[in-house]
């Protein structure tokens, strides 16, 4: 399945106080992330927080990597959730978690609403017959026995 290009970017998200209260350039590491975890990670909301592979995300050094993600992370409000997993450390957006588990439930709500449409449509018809048809049966009777019918809709007409 493909996964969604794009996440929703909400005005009222970008102008919260925890980010904003934040250096322009600590802004502009937090929706690199943002796009990276969307991009690149599989669950589409966590990003292994490893210092060399966030400093080049954003293109600086070592240390100023260190010195940003401090800042983002500064309690008591850091901007993303940490989580361990095989014994790695994991950045981790709740509203990109949040996003991401909408979409998800949304095309899996699609994928089976599809799937009923077309078991109605196709499968089973009131009657209890099944047709593969769109109109269901062909006529039982042709509408013209004969070829007399034929003719007479073919010639010219006496005015």
């Amino acid at each position: 399945m493909s996964r969604p290009p794009a996440f929703q970017f909400y005005a009222k998200d970008w102008r919260d106080s925890k980010l904003r209260s934040r250096s322009l350039e600590a802004q502009g590491a937090y929706i690199s992330v943002l796009a990276d975890m969307w991009a690149d990670s599989d669950d589409q909301c966590s990003l292994l927080l490893e210092m060399t592979g966030l400093a080049r995300l954003w293109g600086v050094s070592l240390r100023k990597a260190r010195v940003l993600l401090a800042e983002i992370q500064r309690t008591p409000s850091p901007l993303f959730l940490t989580e361990e997993r095989d014994g790695l450390t994991y950045l981790v957006s709740k509203r990109l978690r949040k996003e991401a588990q909408g979409l998800a439930a949304f095309r899996t709500e699609r994928a089976e609403s599809g799937r009923r449409g077309a078991a109605t449509r196709w499968h089973s018809r009131p009657n209890g017959s099944a047709s593969s048809s769109a109109n269901g049966s062909a006529i039982k009777e042709p509408i013209a026995n004969d070829s007399s019918a034929l003719a007479l809709a073919s010639s010219p007409s006496k005015e």
